[in-house]
């Protein structure tokens, strides 16, 4: 028995105590109708109801009352038929359940669900596309509003409607150019006059702008990571409590207090910002407090920005510069904040990588959040922003390296037809690879044991 002809069975809701909790079940017709006999009180259940019934064990004795709902395939969210008992939220209860729906539907094949796979399935049957599927997942695990309604669009459609715009453009383009290397006296005018040029120019553009989406919609959904780092005394656990807008980390005048990493995550204007206060950089003898430095120096190389903290006392601060510049990867800007302005009488003008601030006043806490945005490439004003993950950045880059490309190819006095009907062919099926058209099972299963059992 395949995979696919075998029921499946699930709590869907989250682990713990609450007013209902779901038990789904999918499969076959046959399965629900017997499993909806065995089970309840039904006896001529309508698809798309709900019906009130008493839920039985295998020895008929009663589990619990409750709501069940039968949706006939292939108007499910699996596209099979699907069956939910919604019981009263007891784990005690949804457990039972399903031990004795595994002991009656055994005979039919029925079997507890692996993560994700009744969206896998949902996936199979063509309810959704992968883009889609990916996105349920993102929409549970969403951390601001932003990142809802970005997940949400991304569920609807949004994301793959444009990426399946643009493979048939490519599909249709690529179909005319081959048709001209078949048939050269044909439509030569379309080369001569340009227009392929110019369908190629606007497919680009189209997948800069998606790509441009996507980028902003995978920052949404990963977050940033920023590492303050610097000298003792500084001011990075204040930093660290001000932009928190709460008491994270201890404060206090003695040098050396923050011996290992303090983490906190907070929303910026919707984006998840996590904050990573570390030691303080200096030469000790402390056993620990060395242990946490190294500890700091390696939180670098996972941080997207590095605020690198000085005071008015430690302006002197370029050699500690060059070692934090050392260990973070390439790429990663770095933020000059000196702290404690307050005491100084005259503050010298911000510049793009340095900011004056008083984490005790908060002046110049705003300015640096602006630079925060700048500096990890986020802009909230970016319109038609969608939940994206890196695979689909990466089949999007790929997209545009073959357009530019082509577009490459057109530029030169003389070209080869089959070079650029080949890069068409290659951009077509990195779109492809978004919405799942050409993925491997390998890839698959990565994706969807990433989900919850129930989903």
């Amino acid at each position: 028995m395949s995979s696919q002809e075998e029921g499946i069975i699930a709590v869907s809701t989250a682990v713990g105590r609450s007013g209902i909790g779901i038990v789904r079940l999918s499969g076959s017709e046959k399965l629900a109708r017997f499993m909806l006999e065995r089970m309840t009180d039904i006896r001529n259940p309508s698809p798309r109801y709900a019906h009130f019934s008493a839920i039985r064990d295998q020895a008929g004795e009663v589990i619990d009352r409750g709501v069940v709902i039968w949706f006939k395939a292939p108007h499910s969210y699996t596209g099979e038929d699907v069956v939910e008992f919604q019981t009263h939220g007891n784990p005690v209860i949804q457990n039972l359940l399903i031990r004795s729906a595994l002991l009656i539907g055994a005979e039919a094949g029925l079997r507890l669900a692996e993560p994700g796979e009744f969206t896998r399935r949902a996936f199979e049957n063509g309810r959704i596309d992968l883009a889609q599927a990916e996105s349920v997942m993102d929409l549970i695990n969403a951390s601001s509003e932003s990142a809802v309604r970005a997940a949400e669009k991304s569920l609807v459609g949004e994301f793959s409607e444009k990426c399946r715009d643009i493979e048939g453009k490519l599909i249709d383009l690529r179909t005319h150019v081959e048709a001209i290397l078949d048939f050269p006296e044909e439509d030569i005018d379309f080369i001569k006059e340009g227009r392929i040029r110019e369908r190629v120019d606007d497919l680009n553009q189209r997948v800069g702008t998606l790509l441009e989406q996507a980028s902003q919609g995978n920052m949404l959904r990963e977050g940033v990571v920023i590492a303050l780092v610097g000298s003792p005394n500084v001011g990075k656990s204040s930093l660290l409590n001000s932009l928190s807008e709460r008491e994270v980390a201890i404060v206090t005048d003695i040098p050396g207090t923050t011996r290992d990493i303090v983490e906190n995550t907070i929303i910026i204007n919707g984006l998840q910002v996590n904050l990573v206060d570390t030691a303080g950089l200096r030469e000790t003898a402390d056993v620990i407090e060395q242990a946490g430095i190294r500890k700091a120096m390696g939180e670098l190389s996972r941080a997207d920005l590095i605020l690198h903290l000085e005071a008015p006392e430690t302006l002197d601060s370029q050699a500690e510069l060059d070692k934090i510049k050392h260990h973070v990867q390439p790429g990663t800007k770095v933020i000059t904040v000196t702290n404690k302005i307050d005491l100084l009488r005259d503050v010298p003008g911000n510049t793009d990588s340095h900011v004056y601030i008083s984490a005790k006043t908060g002046e110049g806490i705003e300015k640096l959040k602006t630079m925060i945005f700048d500096a990890v490439g986020f802009r909230n004003s970016v319109q038609g922003v969608f939940i994206a993950r890196r695979r689909h950045i990466e089949s999007l880059q790929k997209t545009k390296e073959s357009l530019e490309k082509v577009r490459e190819y057109l530029s030169q006095d003389q070209f080869f037809l089959d070079m650029v009907a080949e890069e068409l062919r290659l951009a077509g099926v990195s779109m492809g690879q978004i919405l799942g058209e050409f993925t491997s099972d390998q890839l698959l299963g990565k994706i969807f044991s990433t989900f919850c059992i129930g989903k």
